[in-house]
């Protein structure tokens, strides 16, 4: 779940997005703290079947969760640039 960058990890990214602590995330699921970690840093993945859990904790679908970017995220970018863009030609 890393970039060939080394360093984006989606499921952080959605976690913070989403305004949720990995304690909450865990009970919500029924999984413990260290393995919502475990998902965050890359060491392991999360089980299929908790996909569509996770997906609803961080409002997002199941593909976000296996992109390498949330499309909130890269929205919100794409949406930024435009309008320094668009500046710029001004």
């Amino acid at each position: 779940m890393t970039n060939k960058g080394g360093g984006i990890i989606i499921f952080k990214k959605l976690r913070k997005m989403s305004g949720l602590d990995q304690t909450f995330v865990a009970e919500q699921l029924g999984v413990t703290q260290g393995a919502v970690s475990q998902w965050e840093t890359g060491e392991t993945l999360p089980r299929a079947e908790l996909l569509p859990k996770l997906a609803a904790l961080y409002n997002c679908t199941t593909d976000e969760l296996l992109a390498s970017e949330p499309k909130k995220y890269v929205n919100k970018k794409e949406n930024e640039n435009g309008s320094k863009n668009q500046r710029n030609r001004n």
